[in-house]
C-alpha cells in the first residue's frame, strides 16, 4: 500500500523544498490540490500564531483526503519591525502580493535602519484523519540585506543573509539551504515520527505527555471524554459503547441534559461544564481537577475563541497551571501537545463538522504518563 503524505500548501516553492527534505523516505508526497481537484483555497490560516495556522491546515487536509497530511506555517520575523511581517509574511504587501512585492515593501520599510537582525520561523504540523496532530518548529537567524542577492529560493530568500555561509538564502544551493533552514530544522524533528508512522502502518501514535515524578501516587485512571452530544440519545449511547469501562467521564459541554442523563448508562462519576447552547442556566464554565500528577482544565471553549485557534486555551491553562486541557465547541476531534500542554477535543458523536466522523476520546492517566486516544464511532 502506498504511503501518501499530503502537503497542505499551494506554494510551489514549499512543495519543492519539502519534497527535497523527504526524498529518502518511502513516502509519496502529493500536494493537496492534486487530490481535491482544486487549488486548495479552503486551506485558510485563521490563527494568530504559526502553530495554530499549521495545525489548522494539516488537520483539514487530513480529514479531506483521508491521508496523513503535513502543513507548515512560516514567516520572517524582523527585529526592527517589531516582529513583522510574521504570520502575514506571504501577504505583507497585500492579499494578492507576489514574492517581489513583499521583498520590495520590506526593503522600503528597512531603508536607513542599522538594526538588520531577523529570523525565519517555521511550525510544521503532521496530522492524521482521526485528529491526532504532532507539531515541530525551527528557526534560522540572519540579517536583512539592503538589496536582493541570488536567483534561487523563493519568498524573502534573496534578502535574507545567512552569516555562517556568507550568502543569502537565494545564493545557496537547495541541499545546503535545506540543511540549515527553519523548515529543514523543523522537519528533522518530525522525521523520527514519520519513521514511527511507517512502522505502525502509516498511522500516527497517540498524543501524549511525560512528566518527572512529582508524587508517590500510583493512581491510574481511564477517563472517558465527551462533548457536544446535543441531546441525541442514540449518539450518546454509541459514545458510551465506544468508551467502554471508565473510571470517570468528562463532558465538555452542550447540552446539560445529556450530562444528567449519563446515569442512565451506568456512569456514576461525571465532571462537566456548560456550553454556549446551555444559555444562562446555572453551571460551571470551567472545572479543574487533579488526577495522579496531572492538573486538568475542562472548558467548553467558546468563550476563548477555540474556532480560531487555541491561544486563549493556552493562556487559560497556564493561568491555572494545567498540563491537560479538554475542550469542545468545534465538533472536530483534535489531540496534540504543545509547550508541555496536552490539548484534547473529542469531537461530537452527534453533529460532527469539518469532514470529521462522530467521535469521543479516552484519556489514560498514569502517575508520570498521560495519553489521549481519539475514538471514531462507526454508525
Amino acid at each position: 500500500m502506498e504511503n501518501v503524505l499530503v502537503l497542505a500548501t499551494s506554494n510551489p516553492g514549499k512543495v519543492a523544498e519539502i519534497k527535497e527534505l523527504l526524498k529518502d523516505l518511502p513516502v509519496r508526497v502529493r500536494p493537496f490540490r492534486e487530490l481535491v481537484g482544486g487549488l486548495g483555497d479552503d486551506l485558510l490560516e485563521p490563527g494568530s500564531t504559526f502553530a495554530e495556522n499549521a495545525l489548522a491546515k494539516a488537520a483539514l487536509a487530513a480529514r479531506r483526503t483521508g491521508c496523513l497530511a503535513l502543513a507548515d506555517d512560516s514567516g520572517l520575523v524582523v527585529t526592527a519591525l517589531h516582529g513583522r511581517p510574521g504570520i502575514h509574511s506571504a501577504r505583507f504587501a497585500g492579499p494578492d502580493a507576489q514574492d517581489a512585492d513583499n521583498v520590495r515593501l520590506l526593503l522600503e520599510e528597512m531603508r536607513g535602519l542599522s538594526e538588520r537582525s531577523a529570523y525565519f520561523h517555521c511550525h510544521l504540523a503532521l496530522a492524521d484523519p482521526s485528529g491526532v496532530v504532532w507539531l515541530a518548529q525551527g528557526q534560522v537567524y540572519g540579517e536583512i540585506l539592503t538589496a536582493p542577492r541570488g536567483k534561487g529560493g523563493f519568498g524573502y530568500d534573496p534578502v535574507f543573509f545567512y552569516p555562517p555561509a556568507g550568502l543569502s538564502f537565494a545564493e545557496m544551493d537547495r541541499a545546503a539551504k535545506s540543511a540549515v533552514s527553519h523548515r529543514g530544522v523543523a522537519l528533522q524533528e518530525l522525521r523520527k515520527l514519520v519513521g514511527e508512522a511507517l512502522r505502525a502502518g502509516w498511522r500516527l501514535p497517540a498524543a501524549q505527555l511525560h512528566a518527572r515524578p512529582k508524587s508517590a501516587s500510583n493512581e491510574s485512571w481511564r477517563v472517558g471524554v465527551l462533548s457536544d452530544t446535543h441531546r441525541d440519545n442514540a449518539a450518546l449511547q454509541a459514545a458510551m459503547h465506544g468508551l467502554g469501562e471508565t473510571d470517570l467521564v468528562l463532558h465538555a459541554g452542550d447540552y446539560w441534559e445529556d450530562v444528567q442523563g449519563l446515569t442512565a448508562f451506568g456512569v456514576n462519576r461525571v465532571v462537566a461544564v456548560i456550553g454556549n447552547c446551555d444559555g444562562d442556566i446555572p453551571g460551571l464554565r470551567k472545572e479543574l481537577l487533579q488526577l495522579a500528577d496531572w492538573r486538568i482544565l475542562l472548558v467548553h471553549g467558546h468563550q476563548v475563541g477555540v474556532k480560531n485557534g487555541w491561544s486563549g486555551l493556552k493562556q487559560l491553562a497556564k493561568l491555572h497551571n494545567a498540563q491537560i486541557v479538554v475542550f469542545g465547541h468545534t465538533h472536530i476531534p483534535l489531540a496534540f501537545q504543545e509547550d508541555g500542554i496536552l490539548f484534547l477535543n473529542p469531537g461530537s458523536p452527534a453533529l460532527p463538522r469539518g469532514g470529521s466522523q462522530p467521535g469521543c476520546a479516552v484519556l489514560n492517566i498514569a502517575p508520570h504518563h498521560a495519553t489521549a486516544r481519539l475514538i471514531t464511532l462507526h454508525n
